[in-house]
């Protein structure tokens, strides 16, 4: 029954019966329609619905425990990796000093043995000129 069907039937109540009595039936009246009334059945399908929802949430939280260990393990493993990779740092660091290091001695050994072969160079370079001097005849008092 609608709102306009519903103040219909008061009237006819209140021209009949007066108005105490129509209120008074009135107010046993539902003030809502009779097909959106829940019935038993109703209320014990959404119980089973429901019963299988607390099932489904249930399974849920499990699940979703489980994903918290799984990422616990996975924080634990990249803490690790993270650690791994700050000693992998450390030894590059460290061998890039030793390398340097080298680099700088290699470096002096170059210079010693340029002076070496600078001076070997002039040795061998006054050599030959006395060489070709005393071959020519030209004596040592010219040099």
């Amino acid at each position: 029954m609608d709102e306009i069907g519903r103040e219909h039937l008061r009237q006819v109540l209140v021209e009949q019966l007066g108005e105490q009595a129509a209120e008074t039936l009135m107010s046993q009246l539902p003030p809502y329609r009779w097909p959106d009334l829940a019935t038993k059945a109703d209320i014990a399908e959404l119980r089973g619905e429901l019963a299988q929802l607390r099932g489904e949430f249930v399974q849920l939280r499990g699940e979703f425990g489980e994903l918290r260990g799984e990422f616990g393990e996975l924080r634990g493993s990249v803490a690790e990796q993270r650690g791994e990779f700050g000693e992998l740092r450390g030894s590059v660091a460290e061998q890039r000093g030793e390398l340097i290091e080298r680099i700088g001695a290699v470096h002096e050994s170059v210079g010693a043995l340029h002076v070496v072969v600078a001076r070997q160079t002039w040795v061998m370079t006054l050599g030959i000129v006395a060489a070709i001097a005393a071959s020519v005849g030209i004596t040592a008092t010219l040099v």
